[in-house]
């Protein structure tokens, strides 16, 4: 037994989905600046739609990271509130696009994951899963060597050890095994919720005003059909982490998945929750299964 985990751990060969992590990561999280940008002075500011001081008075623990740790500092150096955040956006910014051409590839996703996670604590009361994966997705970058695939670092530094296969074996196996984890308990509660075994889980979550892009509202003259939607998407969640290790049903149920992202992204006003978990998902199986021409990959392996 212990034999067979340490080959399912340390000695798994696949393509290395380092490469794409971290710039897809860093282009989500680009996305996401973007988008925050303008607003961003109503989202963390001392006057903004809450308040800064307000928002963090509801984080649960003294010790968790907030962005009044970064902007402080800078109001005492005699900065105004609006220009600090200013400030801090464009370290932000810099460091996303040092991080998606891996160019001090650790630094710069250090910096990201931290202002992210301090953005996500400042704004709980408007985030959602979204943020809690790319917080995640960012810790994985910052301890995985994402630094060695596509990224200047590589071709700067010539003094960057070789990857060391066992360590990255590893680290392709907890991607996986965090996704089966999330995946098995969301159907899971899914499964424990009497709407979404009946007709009523999948149709309230097409129709919530707030979210919704195209009218379903033709559905309910079919209830059979929200009632097979919902059990399917039970089906695919619950039973994420047998299928995805079955070789022959693999490529069928992570396409599944994919499509129930796109169709959530596209349909459910959630494109940045669609777009994390399809980069997650290809992290940890779609680059082995799609893996991209030769002519883009630089560390070919069998």
């Amino acid at each position: 037994m212990l034999k067979k985990i340490d080959q399912f751990l340390f000695q798994y060969t696949s393509k290395q989905p380092f490469g794409f992590l971290r710039i897809a990561t860093a282009f989500l999280c680009l996305c996401v600046f973007m988008c925050i940008n303008g607003s961003i002075q109503s989202l963390i500011g001392l006057n903004g739609l809450v308040g800064r001081e307000i928002t963090e008075a509801t984080i649960g623990s003294d010790i968790m990271p907030r962005i009044s740790w970064l902007i402080n500092p800078l109001l005492h150096a005699g900065f105004s509130d609006a220009t600090s955040i200013t400030i801090l956006m464009w370290i932000y910014f810099l460091a996303i696009i040092l991080m998606m051409v891996g160019l001090f590839t650790r630094p710069a996703v250090f910096i990201v994951w931290m202002i992210h996670l301090m953005l996500h604590q400042s704004t709980v009361q408007f985030s959602y899963g979204m943020d809690a994966f790319a917080n995640l997705l960012l810790f994985y970058c910052l301890i995985m060597p994402t630094h060695k695939y596509y990224s200047f670092d590589a071709i700067l530094f010539k003094n960057i050890k070789k990857p060391n296969p066992a360590y990255e074996s590893f680290c392709v196996r907890i991607l996986q095994i965090h996704l089966c984890i999330a995946y098995f308990f969301s159907g899971f509660s899914k499964l424990l919720t009497p709407g979404w075994v009946s007709t009523d889980g999948i149709w309230q979550s097409l129709t919530v005003p707030n979210y919704k892009t195209v009218d379903f509202s033709f559905l309910a003259n079919y209830p059979i059909v929200t009632a097979l939607l919902g059990c399917s998407v039970i089906v695919l969640e619950l039973f994420y982490p047998i299928f995805m290790y079955v070789g022959k049903t693999r490529k069928i149920w992570l396409i599944a998945i994919l499509l129930l992202h796109m169709f959530i992204g596209l349909f459910m006003l959630l494109p940045f929750f669609g777009l994390v978990m399809i980069i997650f998902n290809i992290a940890a199986f779609g680059w082995n299964e799609f893996y991209p021409a030769k002519i883009f990959a630089t560390n070919k392996q069998e």
